[in-house]
């Protein structure tokens, strides 16, 4: 639930927007904003399925090593380009929270305090400014070094992932599951 608040924090503009940019029945009027039926419903339908998917991902990676589920994501024929994103991202991301927590620290021992004046957005947009600079020109001399240590633009991986019969029968049932699931409730059955 503490990693869901950032999915459910950036999903709620939806609530903002699509009720009030969509045409249809009125539901109700709020500040003489008129709050459709159809927004609403829209709003709704688009938040519980990207919770669903966010939470579906989390076991789904949060069960495996990262560089497996990488591997997998290939051979379910997944882009390349997509997984190599997906991998870098993931290791950079930490190499960048480490450098964003240090430009923190060398600025509160020069005594930097955040306030709501000028100089405090002047400084902050600095170093934000600084951060970005200094991220691509760290990744320049990652892809450089990567290069020069041979790297041709496909992913090696320490497991090599076989898909045994007891997977192959997980799928199945899991398919199955989710077709008595989905044609249950649309005939009535559930």
């Amino acid at each position: 639930f503490a990693r869901l608040r950032w999915v459910i924090g950036f999903l709620l503009p939806f609530f903002i927007i699509l009720p009030l940019t969509t045409k249809g029945e009125t539901a109700f009027t709020l500040f003489t904003l008129n709050i459709t039926k159809p927004g609403l419903e829209l709003a709704v339908l688009i938040y519980l399925r990207a919770l669903t998917i966010v939470m579906i991902i989390f076991p789904a990676f949060g069960t495996s090593q990262f560089d497996v589920s990488m591997k997998s994501l290939r051979k379910l024929r997944v882009p390349l380009i997509l997984v190599q994103m997906i991998l870098f991202t993931y290791r950079y991301i930490f190499v960048f929270l480490e450098e964003l927590r240090l430009m923190e620290v060398a600025m509160k021992a020069r005594g930097f305090e955040k306030r709501g004046d000028w100089f405090t957005f002047r400084t902050i947009g600095n170093f934000v400014g600084a951060l970005l600079v200094y991220s691509f020109e760290k990744t320049e001399r990652i892809y450089l070094a990567m290069l020069a240590r041979g790297y041709d633009g496909t992913l090696h991986a320490f497991h090599v992932y076989d898909s045994t019969a007891a997977d192959w029968l997980k799928s199945v049932v899991v398919i199955a599951i989710s077709c008595v699931l989905f044609y249950g409730r649309n005939y009535g059955l559930s």
